[in-house]
């Protein structure tokens, strides 16, 4: 499905080499008995925009996704694609601002594959992804899937390791796992 763009100067949807690189690395990662395969994920896309990921780990089997923004217009958009693309069912839309300060509008559930795709420049893909880990909103070993600027200068806390990175263009993938204890 085409995805309904969001208009404005502020977005940056990831594009559809780097979209179909990352879902690639994923599913080798599910073959290899890394990371649990798609029917068995808790997903959420954190800074959603269209909701392009989410919806994509929808189409290759996730059973749901859920969907945050701040933006009310990234909201209505992703909305808009959620229901064209036939899977209201299986989503939900959450307008929390990020990183995360209490979990008062999440449910219980735990994900164990997040998507984060922040403004570039404004360092928020580390500290959303330590917000999820402090506001217990994740499984021990969640994947975490950062994009983000090559030059973004954002440190990797202590209780995280980088498995795997690549680069794009201008786009720095970065899959990420919590340290074990």
């Amino acid at each position: 499905k085409k995805i309904i763009p969001l208009e404005g100067e502020n977005t940056r949807p990831t594009t559809d080499r780097v979209k179909e690189n990352i879902f690639n690395i994923i599913e080798s990662m599910q073959i290899s008995g890394n990371i649990p395969v798609w029917a068995e994920q808790a997903v959420v896309d954190c800074f959603c925009g269209t909701g392009a990921l989410g919806l994509e780990a929808i189409s290759r089997g996730a059973n749901k996704v859920d969907f945050i923004d701040d933006s009310p217009q990234a909201l209505t958009i992703c909305k808009k694609n959620i229901v064209a693309c036939g899977v209201n069912n299986r989503c939900k839309t959450i307008k929390a601002n990020l990183p995360i300060q209490n979990r008062v509008k999440f449910e219980s559930k735990k994900y164990s594959l997040v998507f984060l795709d922040p403004p570039y420049g404004e360092n928020l893909g580390i500290c959303t992804i330590n917000s999820l880990i402090e506001n217990n909103m994740v499984v021990d070993d969640c994947l975490f899937i950062l994009e983000e600027d090559k030059k973004s200068s954002e440190p990797l806390s202590n209780n995280l390791e980088i498995i795997k990175e690549r680069i794009y263009g201008r786009t720095k993938i970065s899959f990420i796992k919590q340290r074990q204890k």
